[in-house]
């Protein structure tokens, strides 16, 4: 019943938000149009843009994420850190306010920013302060410790590859086709499986 309740208010405070089940919504947040957690996931003072989901049990904290991005199950981001160079102690209790110290001498959450059409797989985590650019692809089980360039695949720590080569980088971080309206996205979505000729019919329109 409880649970119920909660989804009731989240979609009356939400309404472009699909909400799932056992969801923890806390702190300041926005969701974009046709957005969706789903169950168990918990989302607290984050943003996630239109056309975007997080799967099951997955927690984002502190992180702006970009339109049409697809977060797996299990992931973990924005937890917070905590510091392993200079500091004599990892422990909060020596780094934050309470009863060994009167104020706070480490940031533990800087915001992560995820950018638009980005794929994070499974049991990922990022940690707070990253960057992952436009259309990124993070492989499952990542430990993501620093920034993601835009179009790059990343895995086990490391940059594999890009998706595609730097001409064609350009012209879709040029296009920006996730901020086109939703009329265009209709009328052009067979290109959408040929890079190739998304940019015979758009490259000249950029130059």
């Amino acid at each position: 019943m409880i649970d119920r309740f909660h989804r009731w208010l989240y979609k009356r405070a939400y309404p472009t938000l699909n909400v799932g089940y056992h969801v923890s919504l806390s702190g300041r947040n926005r969701f974009g149009v046709q957005t969706a957690l789903s169950t168990g996931v918990v989302f607290r003072d984050s943003e996630l843009g239109d056309y975007s989901y997080v799967n099951y049990h997955s927690i984002v904290h502190r992180t702006t994420i970009g339109k049409f991005c697809s977060i797996g199950p299990n992931v973990v981001i924005g937890l917070g850190n905590h510091p392993v160079r200079r500091f004599v102690s990892t422990s909060p209790k020596t780094f934050l306010p309470g009863p060994f110290s009167d104020r706070e001498q480490y940031d533990q959450f800087p915001p992560v920013i995820i950018g638009n059409d980005v794929w994070i797989g499974a049991n990922t985590t990022v940690l707070n302060g990253v960057k992952i650019g436009d259309g990124a692809v993070v492989g499952a089980n990542s430990v993501v410790t620093k920034d993601v360039p835009p179009y790059a695949i990343y895995g086990g720590g490391e940059l594999l590859r890009f998706r595609f080569e730097k001409e064609q980088r350009d012209f879709l971080l040029e296009l920006r086709w996730w901020d086109k309206d939703p009329e265009w996205l209709r009328s052009n979505n067979e290109l959408f499986s040929d890079i190739d000729k998304l940019m015979e019919t758009y490259g000249d329109s950029l130059v």
